[in-house]
């Protein structure tokens, strides 16, 4: 079975019947795997032509000016779009190969593929500084949480001995006061932000790298004419400007969460860490745990190399939660 990410759902359906438990059909399966948002911003109306014609660069420059407001960065020039996190992962990969590089370990798994030898920290205080090190925050899969004051210390003195930061703001949309993507500007500073978290749609492929212009311009050669499609990019402009959605949704994603702190808490699973998107279960019998939801066919992400951990996703309604209770309890 495949568990290098969430999703792949028909991987963890030919496990279940691996392990002697009927799959049933895809519509039959609540997916818990992922950290995407379940109560995603309603989908826009698309035309034939926008799937047909290629992206226009004025469009392009609309999207980037109104993701720039969205995220509070003021300076449309250090804003590359790119076809997701995974890409822009790789791609900072190649181009800074050769450096020294540290991961805060657990962390998103692509990190540790891209970045093959690596560091590990614990502590920023622990880095040498100098070097290049990278953080996700909030950290996937834990939740862990930096500030935005005690990462601007680190990037800035980091930055004075000729060091990089990496910061991969996935699931910042949740936490905007975290953000430092603002010292982008004027320290050796690198921002990676998602579309597909936040707003429900990981299929879509768009995000964003910010950095130095210098680095920026560097950088989008590498993507070509075309980074992101034409879809992508007028469903951007559309979700980026909707400040009404984005508060709404940061307290509906809250309240779901407080509902599923409240149901481990129940069911007396220990958590570990926690986002409004995720929970992390720290459990003994973790691997007995996942085979059981994969019995009631509930499919949450199990890790390999962490074999005592779990993550859970948010369910999306009522009926979710109550179905995830009663396989727990079962």
């Amino acid at each position: 079975m495949s568990l290098v990410h969430g999703g792949a759902l028909n991987d963890a359906m030919q496990f279940s019947e691996k392990l002697g438990f009927a799959s049933g059909k895809k519509e039959d399966w609540l997916d818990l795997s992922t950290g995407i948002n379940p109560c995603a911003y309603p989908l826009p109306e698309f035309t034939l032509e926008d799937w047909q014609k290629l992206p226009e660069p004025d469009d392009l420059a609309r999207l980037v000016k109104e993701a720039d407001r969205y995220f509070g960065l003021d300076d449309e020039k250090n804003l590359l779009p790119i076809s997701g996190s995974a890409l822009a992962i790789q791609l900072l990969a190649f181009f800074l190969k050769g450096w020294k590089t540290y991961l805060l370990n657990p962390t998103y798994g692509d990190y540790g593929r891209a970045w093959p030898e690596h560091g590990h920290f614990e502590k920023l205080d622990e880095v040498a500084l100098g070097n290049l090190v990278v953080i996700t925050n909030p950290n996937n899969p834990d939740g862990r949480r930096f500030s935005c004051a005690e990462l601007s210390d680190f990037a800035i003195k980091n930055s004075q001995r000729g060091g990089f930061l990496i910061v991969d703001e996935a699931f910042g949309d949740l936490y905007p006061q975290d953000s430092i993507i603002h010292l982008t500007k004027t320290q050796n500073v690198i921002v990676l932000k998602s579309f597909g978290k936040f707003f429900g749609y990981g299929g879509l492929r768009l995000g964003f790298i910010a950095a130095p212009d210098n680095m920026i311009k560097k950088l989008a050669p590498l993507l070509a004419s075309w980074p992101i499609s034409g879809p992508a990019i007028k469903f951007g402009i559309k979700a980026y400007a909707d400040d009404d959605w984005h508060s709404h949704t940061r307290i509906l994603l809250h309240q779901k969460t407080e509902r599923i702190t409240a149901l481990f808490k129940e069911t007396g699973l220990e958590i570990k860490g926690q986002t409004s998107l995720f929970t992390l279960i720290e459990n003994d019998k973790a691997e007995n745990l996942f085979h059981n939801l994969l019995k009631h066919k509930i499919y949450i992400r199990y890790f390999l190399e962490y074999p005592g951990l779990l993550r859970f996703g948010l369910p999306k309604t009522l009926d979710d939660f109550e179905r995830l209770k009663k396989a727990l309890y079962a």
